[in-house]
């Protein structure tokens, strides 16, 4: 049901097929971007809405509203693609459908930028006033038990725009190892507010002790923790089987200290000072990482597997699917990353049409990493597995 069906005054400059509109959302899928803003500060999610209307001052005192096509939405903002320009920094309001489709949201913000794309089609990225809760307009699959709750709000219904506490967005345990008091106090209220029940360990020997005995979601490792034994700890964890996600923290940027952690085996380096938001994003990265976890063995279905004209051309790609990811391992093996990137658009684009959904996505999480992470051996090889372990579970 789209929003503000009733109301004349919306208008659709977006003139595109369904074809076109879903060719000009995969090459802005393959270019990568999104909403303004810190790139490293928000956690962006698949939202192709193609339903969502824009208020803004056309630029004469009067208020226009648009329907305009979602790309991707954060907790900060979200991206959209739309017929016409508009001036960035200009106040705006976004309307929105929840997921369940119960309510209509009214979400205030400001166009942060506008590029053109081709033609008149431009992609804006507008950035809200409050933070969001995303598990209201887009399904979360996150794994090792840490689900996100619809409840939580922090934008209330009735659109306007108040601050309100937010509502835990996961549940689950989180371990907080640092010899620093302070900072596992302050990690641990920032968990709270984000649902997750932290303990925590000053010491290696107690970090080892707990993470033995009591199973956690994710964990968080200060390097320096007990005389720069952070990177070990990490290494020990890894080697005694404790395969939850591992952010290693670190109050400086020493190049040799993250290499030591990413190879004892943590997720992500995450740099202190941090903020709250910083640390969600984290979070959130490792919690989509962990869907396509190289442990995960269960069959991963086509959306058109019931579609009996589909099956036999399922069928055909699945065995194409394979011997691509053969090139996939050869190449990753071989270092040829610019190979990797171009296997693993192929596969984006095939992917989408033949209904592999997660597919996509580990495809595209994986060329993220290709460039943020400008090559890092570890990283992007931790990233062609989980597409491999994808690629092997896809099944018609």
């Amino acid at each position: 049901m789209p929003v503000s069906t009733n109301d004349p005054s919306i208008r659709s400059l977006l003139k595109l097929t369904p074809l076109e509109t879903r060719k000009v959302l995969d090459e802005l899928n393959r270019r990568g971007g999104g909403t303004g803003g810190s790139r490293q500060r928000r956690v962006r999610l698949p939202y192709e809405n193609p339903d969502v209307i824009i208020e803004s001052d056309d630029g004469t005192g009067r208020v226009a509203k648009h329907r305009v096509q979602a790309r991707n939405l954060s907790t900060r903002g979200i991206s959209v693609i739309h017929g016409q320009f508009m001036h960035a920094k200009r106040a705006c309001t976004l309307e929105m459908l929840t997921l369940d489709g119960r309510a209509s949201i009214r979400i205030p913000g400001r166009i942060e930028r506008c590029r053109l794309v081709a033609g008149r089609i431009h992609e804006i990225g507008i950035v809200f006033d409050t933070l969001i809760d995303i598990s209201m307009f887009v399904a979360l699959d996150v794994a090792n038990g840490l689900r996100v709750k619809t409840e939580s709000q922090s934008v209330t219904p009735d659109g306007n725009g108040k601050k309100s506490t937010s509502a835990p967005m996961l549940s689950g345990r989180a371990l907080i190892a640092d010899d620093f008091e302070g900072n596992r106090k302050l990690y641990s209220l920032w968990l709270g507010k984000l649902g997750l029940s932290g303990t925590e360990a000053a010491d290696p020997a107690t970090a080892m002790s707990l993470i033995q005995s009591s199973r956690f979601d994710v964990i968080l490792v200060d390097t320096s923790l007990g005389d720069d034994q952070g990177c070990t700890l990490i290494g020990q964890m890894r080697d005694s089987g404790i395969t939850s996600p591992v952010i290693a923290t670190s109050s400086e940027f020493d190049e040799q200290m993250k290499s030591d952690a990413i190879a004892g085996g943590a997720d992500l380096y995450l740099e202190k000072p941090f903020d709250l938001e910083m640390l969600q994003q984290a979070i959130f990265d490792q919690l989509l990482a962990d869907r396509f976890s190289s442990q995960r063995h269960e069959a991963i279905r086509s959306k058109h597997a019931g579609d009996d004209e589909m099956v036999s051309l399922i069928n055909d790609f699945l065995t194409t699917l394979k011997a691509i990811g053969g090139e996939l391992k050869h190449s990753s093996d071989a270092g040829d990353l610019p190979k990797v990137e171009s296997l693993l658009t192929n596969v984006i684009e095939a992917g989408k049409g033949y209904g592999f959904s997660d597919l996509v996505d580990v495809a595209q999480a994986t060329i993220k990493l290709l460039k943020t992470q400008q090559g890092h051996t570890l990283g992007v090889r931790r990233g062609v597995e989980r597409t491999l372990n994808v690629i092997s579970r896809c099944a018609a």
